[in-house]
């Protein structure tokens, strides 16, 4: 095998994927598919459109001679991602099991894709009009390579919260988690305490958020399981999994109560995506990569009603409920008793 061949257990292997360079530095950490062994063995996940060669070369690789490329006519996928639904295009011999609540998305991919290209470059937009750097042409040159143009129709089969799910030799619950963005779910093999669990991360924030307070419930919920191997579509595979869904509970706790203390001057979103990280990105792109992140944790501080906020866009400012660095947060309208 090579070295971005992992064996995890009896028929299960990790296939590390590489990243494009020209992606900006949040996307840098390789992502991962899974292969589930067996008399007809599956896949989880397809990787990015751009990875087909890779992964091909990579299964072959694999030492069982059950598992060729060929041979693997279902992949299950764990969410919408472009970069773990997208690959989907380079098997199309294959069934694709997808999370699909209402029995009709993700059909219709590319006009979910065009939505992530058009949000994407809007948030750029309006970040180019308060970064004098801000290299639009970078921007357009990034989305036409992460978000390609997909085909209008996928061969999908959807698969719904509750469903279990052969693939290869494993048995596979279906639990929805879908903080991190549509269609993300966990899959659990209860025998072999094998929990892949998507998108979601366990080292810092996740590489894409859309919904915190579902993140957040999803890992509470992934908590109460019995989990050996944890298996997200990036970090690396964890024995521990318990453990590991335990500390990216405390991060994001620690996250959601200590970033108000940071808002005092009532920062943008830019601005305060440089006083986390303690830096602003040279990179354009990975700045508002960032800034797309950090707007779904402030704006769930503000849903919360741990801050308020003014203005709209990417010009909106945070915080302004704070009159001192040193005081606590206002009560918000709540009225003490009289002494």
């Amino acid at each position: 095998m090579t070295d971005s061949v992992e064996q995890i257990d009896d028929d299960l292997w990790a296939i590390e994927l590489t990243r494009r360079d020209a992606w900006p530095e949040s996307l840098s950490d390789p992502n991962r598919v899974y292969i589930i062994g067996g008399d007809n063995p599956a896949m989880i996940n397809a990787g990015h459109p751009s990875q087909g060669d890779e992964l091909v070369e990579a299964i072959e690789a694999i030492d069982d001679p059950r598992v060729e490329p060929a041979r693997i006519l279902r992949v299950v996928h764990t969410s919408w991602s472009i970069d773990v639904l997208g690959g989907a295009v380079n098997f199309p011999d294959a069934d694709h099991f997808v999370s699909s609540p209402d029995m009709i998305r993700p059909s219709r991919y590319e006009a979910l894709i065009a939505e992530r290209r058009d949000g994407f470059r809007q948030l750029a937009e309006g970040a180019a009009q308060q970064e004098p750097n801000g290299d639009m042409d970078a921007v357009d040159d990034f989305i036409d390579t992460y978000w390609p143009e997909m085909p209008r129709s996928l061969p999908i089969i959807p698969i719904r919260n509750g469903q279990t799910v052969r693939a290869g030799s494993a048995e596979l619950e279906v639990m929805g988690a879908e903080g991190p963005g549509p269609g993300n779910v966990a899959l659990l093999e209860r025998e072999r305490d094998w929990l892949f669990c998507g998108d979601m991360t366990t080292s810092g924030l996740p590489y894409q958020l859309r919904d915190l307070r579902s993140y957040m419930v999803a890992l509470e919920r992934l908590l109460d399981l019995d989990i050996g191997w944890l298996l997200p579509n990036r970090d690396r595979p964890k024995r521990r999994g318990d453990w590991a869904i335990r500390s990216a509970i405390t991060f994001i706790n620690n996250f959601m109560s200590n970033a108000p203390s940071a808002m005092f001057e009532k920062p943008t979103l830019l601005e305060f995506v440089e006083r986390d990280l303690g830096y602003r990105p040279d990179d354009f792109v990975e700045l508002v990569w960032k800034a797309s992140l950090y707007r779904e944790m402030m704006d769930e501080l503000v849903r919360s009603k741990m801050i308020e906020s003014e203005g709209t866009g990417i010009e909106r400012v945070y915080g302004v409920n704070i009159d001192d660095p040193r005081g606590e947060i206002r009560d918000h309208g709540r009225t003490q008793p009289e002494q």
